[in-house]
Order: C-alpha cells, then sequence, then structure tokens
C-alpha cells in the first residue's frame, strides 16, 4: 500500500459532499467499501477530522474511500478496511471537507489563475461572462481529465442590450456549448422577455441583472 503524507491545514475531497455525519456506516449497499469500487483505482484519506457539513459537527478520526469520481466508504479509521493497493493520504491532524464553490467569478485567458482555486479548497466555479471560447476549452479539458482545476460553469458572452434576433444569438450561445445566458440592465422589458423565453424553450437558465426597463413584477414572464 503506498502512502502519501499530507500536512496540509484542510484537506479538500473533490470528489462531492461527505455523507452519513460520520456514522461510521459505509455509502455503498455492500457489505463493505472495498467491494464498491468496481475495480477502481482507491485514494484512501485515513485518520482525518471530518466535516461532513450535515450538522454542526466535526468527526475525528475517519477514514473516506473514493474511487474515480465516487465516495464509497465512510467511517471510522478503526473500522473501515483500506484495499490493497489504495493510495493512502495520511490526515492526521488534518480536516477533511466537501470542496467548495465559487458561484459568481469572472475568468480571463490566464489559466494559473483557475489552478489556484483548487489550492483553496475551491472545486466548482461558475464564471459569469465568456470572454472568448477558451473558456468552453477550459471547461472541456477539466472534465476530460486533461486539464486540473475546478469544475467549470460558465455563461455565453453577455447579452447587454436588445438585438435584431434574440432568439438566435441565444441559440448560438447554447448551441455551441454554455451552460447557461448572462443578461445585463440596459435590455427593454420587450427583449428581457423574449430572451428569458427563448431560453425557457431551449431548457436552459439566464441570470445576471433585471433590466432597468423592467420596472414592477408585472413585467416578469410567467413560469
Amino acid at each position: 500500500m503506498r502512502r502519501v503524507r499530507v500536512s496540509l491545514l484542510i484537506v479538500v475531497l473533490v470528489a462531492g459532499a461527505c455523507g452519513n455525519g460520520g456514522t461510521g456506516t459505509s455509502v455503498s449497499d455492500t457489505t463493505g467499501p472495498a467491494s464498491a469500487t468496481g475495480g477502481e483505482p482507491v485514494t484512501a484519506f485515513v485518520n482525518v477530522v471530518l466535516v461532513p457539513m450535515t450538522a454542526n459537527v466535526t468527526v475525528p478520526d475517519q477514514t473516506v474511500l473514493v474511487a474515480a469520481d465516487r465516495i464509497v466508504g465512510i467511517g471510522s479509521s478503526s473500522e473501515v478496511d483500506v484495499p490493497d493497493g489504495a493510495v493512502v493520504i495520511d490526515g492526521r491532524g488534518a480536516y477533511l471537507m466537501p470542496g467548495l464553490a465559487d458561484m459568481h467569478i469572472h475568468l480571463s485567458d490566464a489559466w494559473p489563475v483557475p489552478e489556484l482555486y483548487l489550492a483553496k479548497g475551491v472545486t466548482t466555479v461558475r464564471n459569469l461572462n465568456a470572454e472568448g471560447p477558451f473558456v468552453l476549452e477550459w471547461r472541456d479539458s477539466v472534465n476530460a481529465g486533461t486539464r486540473r482545476g475546478p469544475k467549470i460553469f460558465t455563461a455565453g458572452p453577455t447579452i447587454y442590450l436588445d438585438a435584431e434576433n434574440l432568439d438566435g444569438v441565444v441559440e448560438d450561445q447554447l448551441g455551441v456549448g454554455y451552460d447557461f445566458i448572462k443578461l445585463y440592465s440596459f435590455l427593454s422589458a420587450g427583449g428581457f422577455r423574449e430572451t428569458t423565453a427563448a431560453v425557457r424553450q431551449r431548457s436552459a437558465y439566464t441570470i445576471g441583472h433585471i433590466p432597468f426597463a423592467v420596472v414592477s413584477m408585472a413585467s416578469w414572464p410567467r413560469g
């Protein structure tokens, strides 16, 4: 079994949120965490203080088993069996918690910045204006495992003003793969309604600024 010693103040688990509040039970329904790995390589975070985020508690002396992008076991370090061949990260004196999410960022074309999010425990970001197609390349390469960085969700270029064919603008942005549509304050009430309707028809969502022209809740689209 290969062992890795870490001395970070906080160890951030990037696979997802921790569950069970440190009850010592396996996340899997199988007879033991090791049997739930499906042959995937296992990483074991051992001797950590778990911050489960399900209650205002910390749980000492825990082991968390991760296979691929899934947590397959959580429990007391004295009770959880670490599979042979697992990479073992000794978290003694450190804390293990779910990754953080920053839901409002503006990425520029400077890759080291996103990678720094991981160093601060931020494993998911939401980008609110695409300054170029590089954001899509970054998102896709992170998802493919060829680039190290946080999981990226991104708007397309912000829609600042009315356009001749707002439906077409929405179609183009979602068609090339942007995750949602960013609106700004200078849209007219009609442009706002047209854009949000086009987005809803495509099962996406909008985010951003309420236009100045939208002066009452009666101007909001229904549904």
